[in-house]
């Protein structure tokens, strides 16, 4: 079944996908509960949890993540800096001036380091394992229980999907007047255009059920959420 998000001028379907693998809201749910769960697993668990994203990065040959690696890597130094001299703790033997780092501090540092990367390989592997029309498919499929709430769904997911279409294909020239605008106003501009844009094109979402696996990934998920809940309130007592 086919649902008509957004209708202007002629036809381009672009949300038609096969219903081979996981579900894209169920990997979209698994990225979320992965990155809230990563401040709460402990080095173990961290430990595996890397050795099945390498696996992932491996299968899915992703590039992407080592760029963004490569981008953020003035700011994990900062990270890094900012703990190891900010952390109490021992200090670090052998510095040769006053104001000296912690070991500690060190650790910790990395250790969050360790995190966001783990955070960027698993968005990475997502973006690389599903097209940027299914992971639409997911957003709308997560958004659907908020239209109890009156929210269009349908219109949201139409708009998102063409003001990131908008912002792939726009001229870097014609966003230069942008570049002086708040954020908020820049974000209003570039949903403006997405919706001239929408003039031109018929999206259609088509309704891909979810699988016996999916719904098994589902449970699976909400007993981890369960058991992270029960950590959590056990460190707060």
């Amino acid at each position: 079944m086919k649902q008509l998000i957004k209708s202007a001028g002629r036809s381009s379907p672009v949300f038609l996908f096969d219903s081979a693998g996981l579900h894209p809201a169920v990997k979209i749910l698994a990225l979320i509960l992965m990155t809230v769960s990563i401040p709460l697993i402990s080095f173990n668990g961290l430990a595996i949890l890397f050795l099945l994203l390498s696996i992932g990065l491996i299968r899915f040959r992703v590039n992407r993540f080592l760029k963004m690696m490569l981008r953020m890597r003035w700011l994990f130094l900062s990270i890094w800096l900012i703990y190891a001299f900010t952390t109490p703790g021992e200090y670090l033997h052998g510095w040769p001036i006053d104001l000296m780092p912690t070991y500690e501090g060190l650790r910790v540092g990395f250790m969050q380091i360790f995190r966001i990367a783990m955070v960027l390989a698993g968005v990475s592997i997502l973006m690389a394992s599903a097209t940027q029309e299914k992971l639409m498919l997911g957003i709308y499929h997560l958004l659907r229980p908020l239209g109890v709430l009156g929210i269009r769904c349908e219109r949201f997911t139409a708009r998102l999907y063409l003001t990131l279409k908008y912002i792939e294909n726009a001229n870097p020239q014609s966003s230069m007047p942008l570049i002086s605008l708040g954020w908020h106003h820049r974000f209003e501009a570039l949903l403006d255009d997405a919706t001239k844009l929408a003039k031109l094109e018929i999206i259609h979402l088509e309704n891909t059920p979810f699988s016996k696996l999916d719904y098994l990934c589902l449970a699976f998920m909400l007993v981890l959420l369960g058991a992270l809940l029960g950590v959590s309130v056990g460190v707060l007592r």
